[in-house]
């Protein structure tokens, strides 16, 4: 190849760059439509002496599809953060189902454009539902699966920080609901102590919201230990007016759980173990000694397990 061909190339290259500048610039200056997607909000009525705390009940789309024309310059430029479509329900209408017709008037401008929105493509009406505010406190459950290690144990159950929060939103909504849980969390081989912060979630579709959005979840592992604890008093409960106490008063119990737990156990005052009376006068008892319910250890066995019942 010559260089003529290398300057005939450069001529056409150049050409073709400058053709497409002054396509570009036409095209950029002639006027558009285009379809946008744009923010979509109705607010919540402003609380007042008469109507109450409303709040909107149901669900709403989160964005609009909206026709703006302007030059083509302009349209390029736009990402739909622009503009803002607002609504304003009533505060007088708790419970009805209202139905708002979507229209370029409710379009705000949030930024300086060049650019006008002439119609409200989809949706072309929203359906609104107001509800009282309410708000109250529910238990926080863990949606969790734990394997422990072998030879290790989990004490005293799972701990969450904190185990209550707030919940606030419709009226109808918050009464419907007990609890929330916590993202799912799948552990296996357990042996040694955790802690993580896991996120909260309500039931999709509702309107609602937490006093707390996450929550520490804590678990105490500790090796697996068993010991023998004597002389474990056993007390009577449910004796009414009369008094009575257990004969033999004091026995034996085999107990395992966490090393730490067992060995720290003061078998006077941590064991628990009891007669209910009551039970035994009725006939459903033969006097067989029980352990108060607890998460940090296991009697698995209590010599004597029965004892008499003596009125002092």
């Amino acid at each position: 190849m010559d260089k003529r061909d290398f300057g005939d190339w450069g001529f056409k290259l150049g050409a073709l760059v400058l053709a497409a500048f002054v396509w570009f610039h036409a095209v950029t200056e002639l006027s558009y439509r285009k379809d946008l997607s744009i923010p979509l909000v109705v607010e919540d009525p402003p609380a007042s002496p008469t109507s109450g705390d409303l709040i909107v009940a149901n669900s709403i789309p989160s964005h609009a599809i909206v026709v703006v024309s302007g030059k083509g310059k302009d349209l390029l430029r736009l990402n739909g953060e622009e503009f803002l479509l607002r609504v304003q329900p009533p505060a007088d209408r708790r419970g009805a189902r209202l139905s708002f017709r979507l229209t370029p008037d409710q379009v705000e401008v949030t930024e300086a454009v060049s650019a006008r929105v002439e119609e409200v493509r989809d949706p072309k009406e929203v359906a609104v539902v107001l509800d009282d505010r309410v708000e109250r406190e529910v238990e926080v459950r863990p949606y969790t699966s734990l394997e422990i290690a072998d030879l290790h144990t989990l004490v005293g159950g799972i701990g969450l920080q904190p185990d209550r929060v707030r919940v606030s939103g419709p009226g109808r909504h918050v009464e419907a609901l007990d609890f929330v849980h916590t993202d799912s969390l799948v552990l296996s081989g357990i042996h040694e102590d955790v802690e993580t912060v896991l996120a909260l979630h309500v039931p999709p579709g509702r309107r609602l919201e937490l006093s707390d959005a996450w929550v520490t979840l804590t678990l105490d592992i500790q090796e697996l230990a068993e010991d023998d604890i004597n002389n474990v008093p056993v007390t009577v409960r449910n004796e009414g007016r009369r008094h009575f106490s257990a004969e033999p008063s004091r026995v034996a119990v085999h107990v395992r759980g966490g090393a730490d737990v067992i060995y720290s156990l003061d078998g006077e005052t941590d064991i628990g173990l009891f007669v209910d009376y009551k039970a035994w006068r009725d006939g459903g008892s033969d006097g067989t000694v029980l352990v108060a319910p607890n998460n940090n250890f296991e009697v698995l066995q209590i010599t004597p397990s029965r004892v008499s019942l003596v009125e002092r």
